[in-house]
């Protein structure tokens, strides 16, 4: 994987390749999604996975309304 400066274009992936994302969150932010991820059997990770797909899997409803 190579990192793209901020400048340069982003250019969608038509494969399902993994992709590595640098996420800054405060640590409360954090701990909160720790306890919300553990709360539902996830890691964090799955968690996050989880709530990205359902956030455009929502925006894609509503662009076709």
């Amino acid at each position: 994987m190579v990192a793209k400066k901020g400048s340069e274009a982003f250019s969608p992936i038509a494969d399902d390749s993994v992709l590595e994302l640098s996420l800054m969150v405060s640590r409360q932010q954090f701990d909160l999604l720790e306890q919300r991820a553990h709360a539902e059997g996830m890691s964090v990770a799955q968690f996050l996975r989880r709530l990205v797909h359902e956030s455009i899997s929502q925006e894609s409803v509503k662009s076709s309304d």
